[in-house]
């Protein structure tokens, strides 16, 4: 089982009109891919505006 820690803001990106939405569909694809590879995923959202 590997450990992999994502940073999901930067893999999301910016183009999003709606990013509340792409947040979630993030979240159930890594839960997916979790569930299959047997791996433990911590997902990160911070940062996403400047200053």
């Amino acid at each position: 089982m590997a450990n992999i820690l994502i940073d999901g803001y930067n893999l999301i990106g910016i183009a999003h009109d709606n990013l509340e939405k792409a947040r979630i569909d993030l979240i159930q694809k890594l839960q997916s891919y979790s569930k299959l590879k047997k791996h433990r995923i911590t997902l990160v959202f911070d940062g996403w505006k400047n200053g």
